[in-house]
């Protein structure tokens, strides 16, 4: 036993050795028998605690994967049999055994960082899996450990050092519709440094001639924390699209110009291998088509499955008739489909919710099992998503006709086949709902109303006059303005209201937002209970006349069912849409549905004269409505600098030369000072440029809030959900006012 005198044992199990002396190390294993009997006894030792991880073991998937990698022990005919019962307490079944301690050994328990088979060699691949970011923290789903545990999580020791600080790369996860790349950053004395506070950091995907994949301009890579550790994520869900196939090698180039309040160039280039993901990914074709009642051709296109997620695609867009009867109503209530300079917010709005349609769906397996669904509703209590991917969602198109991408984490159990089967569709309709009420009276007594058979109970007003989160009846409220409690049983199909206005005796309007809890009664139907905040209505009225102006429905008078083979050939995985296929505007709906039923035509709603923007929830999947970042300590602003003579004209007509620095901030200094960006949240833009901007937390890692937003000239104001932007040429400057009214800053 000459060798273990110096044999690195302890410091093997407990993953304290460098990857080439664990190699070393596994290697002289296979061969040497009396370090066999050590890391026999060596378990034995440690085998004797309380078996409270149990229950809360590892992934079975991983350990089953391990397992068929591990034969059991076999004495070789130059061994001394007898020498060895006399020695081992009794032998072992080392399949068995392993299984047993990997359920027992956690590294809460000793530090142990090895699965052991005697026979063959010891594997890292459980010292890497209890030290991995994919194993321990609460940002990864369930997709990336599943790619995790198929192999597609590599360690990395790239790093570049600049004005004494490194960075590193220490994990990738990739594969073709996913990467995820894991960093920290340390000082010259090896302490960590708190990522939270990177600035300027740049995440591009090129090929090996240095082509941009994605558009770096376009957003959508996220950030998530765990101790001193940074996962940055982009999904390539809907990044190349058109006849562009994956390349077999990407390079990822990550590049921060300021870490902290140190200035720098810290550049990454990061190579990644898409051969093995492509080897893997499997293509199922569907092209099946369904014509809805209400008027919506659903085109399932195929589905791709890749070791971190399941991607659907499909396509959807109005028959002629039903588009027809929206532009009809769209005039009839004297809407607009155009926002011009100058003109009311809310006409413009509601012409696009009117046509604003909503995809549920479930997947079932061969036994009848919901295994995963799509719901886009921002209410959780009435949600039916399973299974989903956080942001997993990607769009292009217009009123017109979209294609999307639908993120499912991969299904573990692997089923044979799988049922698309439609659940509902949600539509909004115009409503013509006001009331005024007397708030002196409503102090004293509730007022209820009933409004095409929903019925809705006011009661109780009062002022909030601080800008801190507070609970009102079990509904914690931001921001300053009037409360008024609302109860609501909502008409069969009627999921929810929404666009409310309020205007008190004197004609004033102001914008008012629905914080509201729902339930879903045993008859199907919604009620709920909450809060209408008036936003900086800091006085009481006399009167307040409540208008909305949008009842969402949920229409479930679907009837389609696709089944899906789940045993196809493989085929090579292609990110975006390549199969030939008709254009949207050329789908049509299959020759074997029955004639549809028409919905019934809306009844006109005119909206309030000149309004002002109202504050809409978004549907954001999995996303708080407007959660609030931590107050923070301003840093200095700097002063705006006019970028051209065109800039200087905006300021100037605008009447801001002297007040641009008080009333407006940029994008750049907002994310500077305040850690809050204003990133493309849907790039995919409606027929009229209309898309989705977001106002990001970057220390929460949170969506703030999502809204509807276009592109328009140098030195034009818009108004939007309550937020004014000023365009210039470095981007669109946002008051100030309306982010400390959202309780985004202080």
């Amino acid at each position: 036993m000459k060798c273990m005198e110096t044999n690195p044992l302890n410091a093997y199990m407990e993953g304290r050795l460098p990857h080439s002396e664990s190699i070393r190390f596994e290697k002289h294993l296979e061969s040497c028998k009396d370090c066999q009997l050590h890391l026999e006894q060596w378990i034995s030792k440690h085998d004797d605690f309380e078996d409270s991880s149990e229950e809360e073991g590892l992934d079975e998937a991983f350990m089953q994967n391990i397992m068929d990698q591990l034969t059991p022990y076999t004495p070789s005919e130059e061994t001394d049999l007898a020498e060895v019962v006399k020695k081992a307490p009794q032998l072992i079944n080392w399949k068995k055994r392993s299984l047993d301690i990997m359920k027992k050994i956690t590294i809460a328990a000793v530090g142990l960082a090895v699965v052991i088979s005697l026979g063959t060699y010891v594997s890292p691949t459980f010292a890497e899996y209890v030290k991995s970011f994919f194993n321990n923290a609460e940002q990864v789903d369930p997709g990336m450990k599943n790619a995790y545990n198929e192999g597609f999580v590599k360690p990395s020791d790239l790093k570049v050092t600049d004005q004494g600080i490194t960075l590193e790369v220490k994990e990738i996860l990739a594969d073709t519709l996913r990467i995820a790349i894991i960093c920290e950053a340390k000082d010259l004395d090896g302490n960590p440094l708190d990522l939270e506070k990177v600035k300027d950091l740049q995440f591009i995907i090129k090929d090996i001639t240095g082509n941009q994949l994605i558009d770096p301009n376009m957003g959508g890579w996220v950030t998530s924390k765990k101790g001193d550790q940074l996962m940055i994520e982009r999904a390539l869900t809907e990044a190349i699209t058109g006849e562009k196939k994956l390349p077999d090698e990407v390079i990822v180039e990550l590049s921060w110009k300021k870490i902290g309040e140190v200035s720098g160039n810290w550049v990454l280039n990061v190579p990644i291998d898409m051969v093995k993901a492509k080897a893997v990914t499997k293509t199922i074709e569907i092209n099946k088509q369904y014509t809805a009642p209400q008027g919506l051709i659903i085109d399932l296109k195929r589905m791709d499955l890749a070791p971190s997620l399941t991607l659907l695609s499909l396509a959807t867009q109005l028959t002629p008739e039903i588009a027809q009867q929206k532009k009809d109503i769209i005039i009839a209530n004297g809407l607009t489909e155009e926002l011009k300079r100058g003109e009311p917010l809310l006409p413009f709005m509601l012409a696009h919710e009117i046509q604003d349609y909503k995809v549920v769906y479930e997947f079932l397996d061969q036994e009848g099992k919901v295994v995963a669904a799509w719901d886009e509703i921002s209410d959780k209590n009435l949600s039916i998503r399973k299974n989903n991917i956080n942001n997993g969602m990607g769009g292009l198109g217009d009123a017109s006709g979209m294609k999307w991408w639908h993120a499912f984490a991969p299904l573990i159990d692997k089923p044979e086949q799988l049922t698309f089967k439609l659940y509902a569709i949600y539509t909004k309709e115009l409503a013509d709902f006001s009331i005024k009420l007397n708030l002196a009276d409503l102090n004293k007594k509730q007022i209820e109303t009933v409004n095409n058979g929903s019925k809705l109970t006011f009661s109780s007003f009062s002022v909030k006059e601080d800008e801190k989160e507070t609970d009102f009846d079990g509904q914690p409220v931001m921001g300053k303005g009037g409360i008024i409690n609302i109860q609501a049983e909502l008409a069969k199909d009627i999921i929810g209201l929404s666009v409310w206005q309020a205007k008190d005796e004197n004609g004033k309007e102001y914008n008012a937002r629905l914080e509201k809890k729902s339930t879903l009664n045993e008859d199907g139907t919604v009620s709920f209970q909450g809060v209408l905040v008036i936003d900086q209505l800091l006085q009481q009225p006399k009167e307040l006349t409540l208008s909305y102006h949008i009842a969402e429905k949920q229409n479930k008078d679907v009837n389609w069912q696709v089944h899906i083979d789940m045993n196809t050939t493989e085929s090579t995985s292609i990110v975006g849409d390549i199969v030939k296929e008709k254009a949207p505007e050329e789908l049509q709906p299959e020759p074997q549905q029955p004639a549809k039923p028409q919905p019934e035509p809306q009844q006109p709603a005119k909206p309030q004269p000149e309004p002002q923007q109202p504050t809409k929830p978004q549907p954001e999947p999995q996303q708080p409505v407007n959660p609030q970042p931590e107050p923070q300590q301003p840093e200095p602003r700097q002063p705006v600098k006019y970028v051209n003579a065109e800039d200087e004209a905006a300021i100037k007509g605008w009447h801001l030369t002297d007040t641009i620095d008080l009333l407006f901030i940029s994008p750049k200094e907002l994310k500077r000072i305040y850690n809050i960006d204003f990133i493309v949240h849907n790039a995919a833009k409606d027929k009229y440029g209309v898309y989705e901007m977001a106002f990001y937390d970057l220390k929460s890692q949170k969506v703030l809030s999502v809204i509807k937003f276009n592109d328009v000239e140098i030195g034009t104001k818009i108004g939007v959900e309550g937020f004014e932007f000023l365009q210039l040429s470095d981007g669109p400057y946002i008051r100030i006012e309306d982010l400390k009214k959202a309780g985004f800053i202080k």
